[in-house]
């Protein structure tokens, strides 16, 4: 039994890509303060059991099914491990125990027929983020891992242990590990695409991605520069029909403004950069917004209406509402051009290709494992033993 727990602590601990360090980190920050070290963590792993709310803890932080490590350290047996779930103290009677197999099939169709999000997100690479088909992300020693959100599920003894033929076909369990390889495939590939794109981006357009321009005169395309390829590519949206905007945006002592490109280009042959602002401004409280009319000044933050002193001009370049690129005239206007010319370029590239099929390839698979998953939820018995089983 201590074996198992040791086992099974080293598992999750790795599956969730944290040292024995970060471990103890987590429980200092639950509650436990300096009591434990890394030292503890060792001992744990070859055979020493911690005292049992620290394996509750220890269940929380490494995201164990409940009462996984408990069991495995000898403080519940199965009859305590139902009654810590809200069972009565005496096993439940055989039609019970298997109506809380259907519901626990049904648990597991919600989260896999949940809404698909229509694109994965490079930025969230190794969170644990939910992403539809009941998958969760997570980023290990090896790399990124999928892994479904009901192995977390309290009731997941119940589906492993029933989910056997004749109720589902012998394959079903390849299915799923199936599902959470595409998976991990999709989200690398898709991953390395918007690399890729944005490597592209910043050779050919000569500038480096830019995140913070609101407040200070930086000059780069933006992260929306390759998400918008991104998603033109992936058919998540259709940038080949939207506009292209230019516009001025004039960077003050206190606040910025944004204008129309000929007043920008007015600003910037006044005296050096500090021309007197003659033209009528509205405050925004400091929402981003094109202005209505070649004349009108939009401010952004706290602008004295007197003197502003203008720190600096420049040109920022719009596509449907999304700022893609900063800078002057000139590169805003290749800008463009390059951004035109890598949304034709990855539209059915290879690559692009490679995602979608494995996109395809995700749903497919999900639908054969959901209509699997509907028919169990039908049947009045199961086959096999788990942990809730009466005696």
């Amino acid at each position: 039994m201590t074996d198992e727990f040791g086992l099974l602590l080293k598992k999750h601990r790795e599956q969730a890509g944290l040292s024995q360090n970060q471990l103890v980190e987590g429980l200092r920050r639950a509650r436990y303060e300096d009591r434990y070290g890394e030292s503890d963590v060792s001992k744990w792993e070859h055979g020493r059991i911690p005292p049992e709310d620290v394996v509750e803890e220890l269940e929380e932080i490494l995201c164990a099914p409940k009462g996984l490590l408990l069991r495995a350290a000898g403080y519940r047996s199965a009859a305590e491990y139902r009654r810590m779930l809200g069972d009565e103290s005496k096993p439940p009677p055989v039609g019970r125990h298997y109506e809380d197999v259907r519901t626990a099939i049904r648990n597991w169709l919600v989260l896999i027929q949940g809404p698909r999000p229509s694109l994965f997100n490079p930025a969230a690479l190794g969170e644990p983020t939910h992403f539809g088909f009941g998958l969760t992300w997570c980023m290990g020693p090896a790399g990124i891992a999928a892994k479904l959100s009901v192995e977390n599920a309290e009731f997941f003894p119940l589906l492993s242990s029933h989910l056997a033929p004749p109720i589902v076909e012998a394959d079903f369990w390849g299915q799923v590990e199936g599902l959470k390889d595409t998976g991990t495939n999709y989200l690398v590939r898709g991953s390395q695409l918007g690399e890729q794109i944005t490597e592209v981006s910043q050779a050919e357009t000569g500038l480096t991605t830019v995140t913070s321009w609101r407040c200070e005169p930086n000059m780069g395309i933006t992260t929306e520069f390759g998400a918008t390829i991104s998603r033109s590519a992936l058919g998540v949206e259709q940038c080949t029909s939207y506009a292209y905007f230019e516009l001025a945006i004039v960077y003050l002592d206190s606040g910025i403004m944004v204008t129309q490109v000929d007043e920008g280009v007015r600003l910037l042959q006044g005296a050096g950069l500090d021309p007197t602002l003659t033209t009528a401004y509205v405050s925004t409280a400091g929402a981003w917004v094109i202005p209505q009319g070649n004349q009108r000044l939009i401010c952004d933050g706290a602008v004295e209406a007197n003197k502003p002193v203008v720190r600096a001009i420049h040109f920022v370049l719009q596509l449907h509402g999304y700022v893609i690129a900063i800078g002057s005239l000139e590169q805003i206007r290749h800008c463009r051009d390059v951004h035109r010319q890598l949304v034709q370029k990855y539209a059915g590239s290879p690559d692009t290709t490679a995602v979608l099929e494995l996109r395809e390839k995700l749903e497919s698979t999900s639908k054969a494992i959901s209509a699997e998953l509907e028919r169990a939820s039908l049947q009045h018995q199961f086959p096999g033993r788990c942990p809730f089983c009466p005696a």
